[in-house]
């Protein structure tokens, strides 16, 4: 009788202790799950966030290369300088042909404006001119008023866009800003 005794007790023991083990061992991998899963999703946030802003500066990097390009047209600052706009219609048009042809852009568009921020030609809305742009297009006011690029989000009449605004000079002369 003692025997059965013995290995009854020793039989409850060893379940218990087994119970224990497995609902511990069980906790502790959960655990162990979770903070590797919390580990993973951390990791490939910040790899998609690096690669998100590394896609951004890319285009805005091509924003502004093709913005000063534009920007640098002489007939884009002789329209600008002497106020013909006819002659920033056809360099623009001539512009996005060879874009067109030539590039993966197929629609650019281009807003150039005077000095004073109004508005002097959207080339995919070319009626569309001399509006004050001040009063909500901050990029415009900065690029004419310190002579310096502007990069970045920004809402106007169309929503918000990423924008590349670059001033314009004719010689010396800062004659008004293009993006």
């Amino acid at each position: 009788m003692k025997k059965v005794s013995i290995l009854n007790k020793f039989s409850k023991i060893a379940i218990v202790v087994s119970v224990v083990t497995i609902i511990l061992s069980f906790l502790s991998l959960n655990i162990y799950k979770s903070t590797i899963t919390d580990s993973v999703y951390e990791s490939t946030k910040t790899d998609l966030l690096a690669l998100l802003h590394n896609s951004f500066d890319a285009k805005k990097d091509v924003g502004i290369t093709n913005a000063y390009s534009i920007a640098n047209d002489s007939m884009i600052k002789t329209s600008l300088s002497d106020n013909k706009r006819d002659l920033a219609i056809t360099s623009l048009k001539n512009i996005s042909t060879t874009f067109k042809e030539n590039t993966q852009f197929q629609n650019i568009k281009v807003h150039i404006h005077t000095s004073d921020n109004k508005s002097f030609l959207r080339n995919w809305k070319a009626e569309k001119f001399g509006d004050d742009l001040s009063k909500f297009r901050p990029s415009v006011v900065y690029v004419n008023k310190n002579k310096k690029p502007a990069n970045g989000f920004e809402i106007g009449n169309d929503g918000l866009s990423l924008r590349s605004v670059v001033p314009v000079f004719n010689g010396a002369n800062h004659v008004g800003s293009l993006e």
